[in-house]
């Protein structure tokens, strides 16, 4: 919906085809639909056209696109409707209206069915109707159904509503109307209320945190701030949001790229709200996660908990309770949905556009597929959003703009359509995607390299296939109602949406971007962005107000390049608050982490790593490239198994959590393999004091392939920093957040040692933080013994 309100005036601007949706659906949720893309658009325009042109040239007196407004008084507001009447004729004494509409039925379905089933577009006519009525007296209608797969028509008259459906519309505006006047109280009430500092003291760089997003927002730039892991960089940087938010009239959403960055948000909003009671917070969950039926199919037919979401929702109060709550969490919503048998994920979603802050994920704001307006709105500029981890975004970012296509996916769609003869048309529609999939692998633009290899793609046949899915999309939601096993949220419908999004990114694709496949089990093609800039850099540029935040900014100008900030930002970099002679950085250059050296080396290293476990004092982390570099230590031996705590790939959140409380609450000292870049090296706050020492293997670079060589090419044609930009960095990143989960408090002491030679390199050494004081020890295991136990060590300085 484009609703448009003027708050001052008391003006609520909205279109027919809004008035439909708010009025359509009785209260239920609506299940989504397969959107029509491009060239199914172009479709319906061509059969309007083709309709309006025989009709004119039948009887001249016969007016194609009639526009219609209507204005409706409501206590203090004034309701504009605006629309459009496809035609409008005179026959006999009574105005008739046409509406018309391109259907995807054949002849043979559209002449099968009712006016019931188009109630949308009955409910379309009835309101022309009512419209016409209040401006210039009582009309028929004439829904004109056109198929466009064989031209074949249907007339169905429509008969204008004696009185109940201007009850229906005033009663759907008031509960919009209502919102927007509490939305309106709501924003003129917390202006007066300042944001209170939410804990006793301030420490050290907090403060000049808070100066500086202040400033940046209120000059409207982008604010980048680094400042080290464990400053605290949360607490300044969300006051300063919300205050800046309350002057100006808008909301901060808190971004993160994984749920475990949300913890030490919801903390510092819990001690704000114990000096300021009413604020407004909302976490969103993802809606796998949230749902409570036994699968995600939001149909109102089936699912009970969409069936009059909106009507119990709005009976049981539910979106003030859940303000009135100040922090609703996805455990909590899940309780309101189960007691009043409402979905959570929508209500949270409701909740959310009215709150004053919300904590999400990426998706929300940057992901075109599932973000943008479904909970922002149309207006980002109504947003101020805070990137939490934000060099996590890049790599994010490059995965909402690379789109793919797999046989799993084929296979999977294939599977739910069964063989039902109903079906068979969807069914070889699926089986030319996979074909299509075959084919393209078929045509290499390069030689094979590691499974992959770039692919020559023709634009036009992947084209008519995103159009065969249009023609038949109205067919599939009718078949939902009739066979159970397919759904508007199932595999079939998800291969006909990623078969969109592949033939969009092929036709908006730019240098940024090339075709790749992977064949053997995993036989897929993707379209790789290379650089996501042109993603992210326009809805920063929209957004009413934007913060970066991380440990890991620098160097600047490589997140600015890759995330398409264009003006200059306000930058600040604060270093480490904590004494330096709490934490040491020991390198220890003479082993190799080189790949060609990773097979004869590892044992050295495991027996490294061994002794340094033994020379801690408490739980000890090993950080690796790779899962494949974790199993080869543990294959070693040299750890006992019962203190060794390893990370496996795709963990659930209980086995992580399990792991973690492996490493709290154990009273024997535990060593932690796990990959740096991962859950437990990045956006994790543990407890103060739960590792004593980190041993991170090698740099951390992406592994060698086609898609690196591909981007070490595209940046240093682009940026002139090849190498550097798509692998020194981000392997770097990963090195000093893993680094940063050991010295995080004050009081905390711990040891920090890099293991591989490329770390004296320079163009690795000139990455390390300057509150980094690294030290080169002759026995790196000695002078972690002598680190825990008070006395100075033999050791030079890296140079």
């Amino acid at each position: 919906m484009s609703l448009r309100f003027n708050d001052v005036e008391r003006v609520l601007t909205l279109s027919v085809r809004d008035l439909v949706e708010i009025c359509g659906g009785g209260g239920n949720l609506v299940m989504p639909s397969l959107k029509a893309r491009k060239s199914r658009l172009e479709q319906g325009r061509e059969v309007h056209q083709l309709w309006q042109d025989a009709q004119v040239e039948q009887d001249d007196s016969y007016a194609p696109e009639v526009t219609l407004k209507t204005e409706i008084a409501m206590g203090r507001w004034t309701i504009e409707v605006q629309g459009r009447l496809d035609g409008l004729i005179q026959e006999a004494d009574r105005w008739v209206i046409e509406e018309v509409k391109s259907v995807t039925l054949t002849g043979e379905g559209l002449y099968r069915s009712e006016l019931s089933d188009f109630q949308g577009y009955e409910l379309q006519l009835k309101v022309y109707l009512w419209m016409f009525a209040k401006a210039r007296g009582p009309a028929s209608g004439r829904l004109i159904l056109v198929s466009v797969l064989d031209g074949a028509q249907r007339v169905l008259s429509v008969q204008a509503d004696e009185g109940g459906l201007e009850t229906r519309i005033r009663a759907a505006l008031r509960r919009i109307l209502d919102a927007r006047d509490d939305r309106i109280d709501w924003m003129s009430r917390r202006k007066d209320e300042s944001i209170p500092w939410p804990f006793p003291t301030t420490r050290p760089g907090q403060q000049a945190i808070r100066e500086h997003v202040a400033a940046g927002l209120s000059e409207g730039r982008l604010v980048m701030v680094e400042a080290p892991t464990g400053l605290g960089k949360t607490a300044p940087i969300l006051v300063e949001a919300l205050r800046e938010a309350r002057e100006t009239g808008r909301q901060v959403f808190w971004a993160t790229a994984r749920t475990t960055q949300q913890q030490v948000v919801k903390e510092t909003i819990r001690a704000i709200q114990r000096a300021l009671s009413g604020l407004r917070v909302v976490t969103i969950t993802a809606k796998s996660k949230a749902c409570l039926a036994s699968e995600v199919r939001c149909d109102p037919t089936i699912c009970a908990f969409a069936s009059l979401h909106h009507a119990k929702v709005e009976a049981d109060g539910l979106l003030q309770t859940a303000w009135n709550a100040g922090l609703a969490d996805g455990e909590q919503f899940r309780a309101w949905g189960q007691a009043s048998e409402v979905c959570p994920y929508q209500l949270a979603a409701d909740t959310a556009r009215n709150a004053d802050l919300v904590i999400g994920d990426y998706n929300y704001v940057f992901d075109p597929e599932r973000g943008g307006s479904h909970l922002l709105g149309e207006s980002l500029e109504r947003w101020i959003v805070v990137i939490d981890e934000a060099h996590q975004l890049i790599e994010r970012a490059r995965n909402y703009a690379s789109p793919q296509l797999s046989l799993a996916q084929v296979h999977a769609a294939a599977s739910e359509l069964g063989d039902a003869p109903e079906l068979e048309l969807f069914s070889r529609l699926v089986d030319d995607v996979a074909h299509a999939i075959d084919d393209a692998l078929l045509h290499p633009a390069s030689e094979w390299r590691g499974g992959q290899a770039e692919l020559a793609i023709a634009a036009a046949p992947w084209r008519a296939l995103a159009t065969q899915f249009d023609e038949l999309a109205a067919d599939f939601t009718v078949m939902t109602t009739r066979h159970e096993g397919v759904s508007l949220d199932g595999a079939y419908a998800e291969l006909v949406r990623a078969v969109y999004r592949f033939v969009d990114g092929i036709e908006r694709a730019g240098p940024e971007s090339v075709t790749l496949g992977r064949r053997g089990g995993h036989r897929s093609i993707r379209l790789y962005c290379l650089d996501p800039s042109g993603l992210t850099g326009p809805v920063l540029q929209r957004l009413g107000g934007a913060v970066l935040a991380s440990a890991t900014l620098s160097p600047f100008q490589w997140i600015q390049d890759l995330l398409g900030i264009s003006a200059e930002p306000a930058t600040l970099s604060l270093p480490s608050p904590f004494p330096a002679e709490n934490c040491r950085t020991l390198l220890a250059p003479r082993y190799s982490t080189l790949y060609r050296d990773r097979e004869k080396q590892m044992s050295e290293i495991a027996s490294l790593i061994a002794s340094l476990f033994a020379a801690t004092e408490g739980n000890l982390a090993v950080f690796c490239s790779s899962f494949a570099v974790i199993d080869s230590l543990v294959a070693c031996k040299r750890i006992p198994s019962d203190a060794a705590l390893v990370q496996q790939p795709d963990m659930t959140d209980s086995e992580r959590a399990a792991m973690l409380a492996g490493l709290t609450k154990s009273d024997e000292p535990k060593a932690l393999f796990a990959v740096s870049g991962g859950i437990f090296a990045e956006g994790i706050d543990l407890p103060s004091g739960s590792l004593s020492a980190a041993v991170i293997i090698g740099p951390s670079l992406p592994p060698v392939g086609l898609e690196q060589s591909l981007l070490a090419d595209f940046y240093e044609e682009r940026y002139g920093s090849g190498f550097q930009y798509a692998s020194v960095i981000p392997g770097m990143i990963k090195v000093i957040q893993a680094a940063g989960r050991v010295v995080r408090r004050a009081d905390d002491r711990g040891v920090v040692v890099l293991v591989g030679k490329r770390f004296r390199w320079r163009e690795y050494a000139d990455l390390f933080p300057s509150h980094w004081s690294v030290d080169v020890p002759d026995d790196p295991i000695a002078a972690v013994r002598c680190f825990f136990s008070g006395y100075p060590s033999s050791e030079s300085s890296i140079e």
